[in-house]
């Protein structure tokens, strides 16, 4: 009767401590999500950054797009990864180049960039399609 005692005893105390641990578990979740503690957002075409006032240059050999990355969101961004396609006068796909922006993005902030994409002939291609394809969401 003493050993089933004390194996109904260790089970309440291993409910007990199970409990205690389960209700830690939520106060933790509660507090995470009241100071939004989570993982960061991934980049979308809604986080407000956009590329602006571009010109075209061509120096040696170089193809080279200067513009302005422009943060209208409320989230502060970094890492930036701009694209551009090129395409010929008929429209069909030339060649691509990317350019990594390491700086920080924060709101209503604006950031000069140069993206340098080195085609085999200047004339070879008649547009170009410059995307924002990914960026890192940092904290504040």
């Amino acid at each position: 009767m003493d050993m089933i005692k004390s194996q109904l005893l260790k089970i309440w105390h291993g409910l007990f401590y199970g409990t205690g641990v389960f209700i830690a578990f939520l106060c933790l979740n509660f507090i995470a999500a009241k100071f939004n503690i989570n993982a960061p957002k991934p980049y979308s075409n809604a986080s407000g950054l956009s590329v602006s006032e571009v010109r075209n240059t061509y120096d040696g050999g170089r193809f080279n797009l200067v513009g302005v990355l422009s943060n209208s969101g409320d989230d502060v961004w970094y890492n930036t990864w701009v694209k551009v396609d090129l395409y010929n006068s008929d429209g069909v796909f030339v060649d691509s180049c990317r350019e990594y922006i390491q700086d920080i993005a924060y709101p209503e902030q604006a950031l000069k960039f140069k993206v340098s994409c080195y085609p085999t002939e200047y004339d070879s291609f008649g547009r170009y399609e410059m995307r924002i394809v990914d960026a890192v969401h940092k904290f504040r």
